[in-house]
């Protein structure tokens, strides 16, 4: 599978036939920058409307949306030829998207997508191949973070702990499957589909809670406190290591099975999320991309943008 070739890769390789970039949007410019990976040589610039925020792409670029809050559209855009394909209107406040999982990654493109629409109270299931809304759901009081686990979608919400799931075995009609508590507000979600495991950070804290999602079943394989100071980001990584960082660089390698730590490295203070591609750890800063080779931490890469991050994404082109 090209996602899993490319994560054995070591940092700053590619796979045969394939270049990895980088769709990193940019509020203040109103852009969508298309970078080369790891070093951040400009490629594109994609003009979207209002102060694009969340960022989601299929592995193979052909699909790619930005989210722009405050002026209530998700764009579509095809990552491979650097042009809009469709904008989605009729939001409210969209604020996190993501693509479907179907596997084998990186050998199909999704057909849908997942829009979580904040002020309305929505998900908003978008058939990418029709060009049109398959559904809406309403999922629970100012959403605002999407994780996904195969068929299911995990939400969190603004001021609560409460994380909402839903099937999407059958994205045209998703359903709401039982909640879960995680006991303080939600400051990062993630999940891994591989494992069927979803990994949360609460506000104001460092300690990880590990979830095993088992559609109708979940339940809470452990809460490990693995700093001193709260976690800013979190990020799966093959094979079965879980990052976690906080504001002032601080990293820590887990094990994602159990929380326990295997490394620690640092990157700049400023760190307001984490992402990962290949063997590269992204940490999106106020204006800039830091990128770290795990698990060692011995090559570095800086991508200036000049201007405020919104999100990441990437992709094998």
């Amino acid at each position: 599978m090209l996602l899993l070739a490319l994560a054995f890769l070591p940092a700053g390789a590619a796979p045969a036939g394939g270049s990895p970039v980088g769709f990193v949007s940019l509020p203040a410019q109103g852009t969508l920058a298309v970078i080369s990976l790891p070093n951040g040589g400009p490629v594109a610039r994609i003009a979207v409307p209002g102060e694009p925020t969340s960022v989601a792409a299929s592995v193979n670029g052909r699909h790619v949306l930005v989210a722009s809050p405050d002026a209530g559209v998700v764009t579509e855009i095809d990552g491979v030829r650097h042009r809009v394909v469709r904008i989605f209107h009729g939001f409210s406040r969209p604020v996190a998207v993501a693509l479907d999982f179907d596997p084998p990654i990186g050998i199909v493109t999704p057909r849908y997508a997942y829009v979580i629409d904040q002020t309305s109270g929505l998900l908003v299931v978008l058939d990418l191949g029709h060009g049109r809304v398959a559904a809406r759901l309403a999922v629970g009081s100012r959403p605002n973070r999407v994780a996904i686990d195969v068929s299911t979608l995990w939400i969190a919400h603004v001021g609560s702990g409460t994380l909402t799931r839903v099937s999407v075995a059958t994205p045209a009609r998703p359903r709401l499957l039982p909640s879960v508590d995680s006991g303080a507000p939600v400051a990062v979600l993630v999940a891994d589909p591989e494992l069927h495991s979803v990994f949360v950070a609460v506000r104001g804290s460092a300690a990880v809670t590990c979830f095993l999602d088992g559609d109708a079943d979940v339940r809470q394989t452990y809460r490990r406190v693995v700093g001193h100071e709260p976690l800013a980001g979190l990020a799966p990584a093959v094979p079965n290591f879980l990052i976690a960082a906080d504001r002032h660089g601080v990293v820590r390698l887990l094990r994602e099975q159990t929380g326990r730590q295997v490394a620690q490295l640092r990157v700049r203070s400023g760190v307001e999320a984490i992402d990962v591609y290949g063997g590269w750890l992204v940490a999106r800063l106020p204006r800039a991309l830091a990128l770290i080779g795990v698990p060692d931490g011995s090559m570095r890469a800086s991508v200036p943008l000049g201007t405020r991050v919104g999100g990441f994404a990437w992709a094998v082109l």
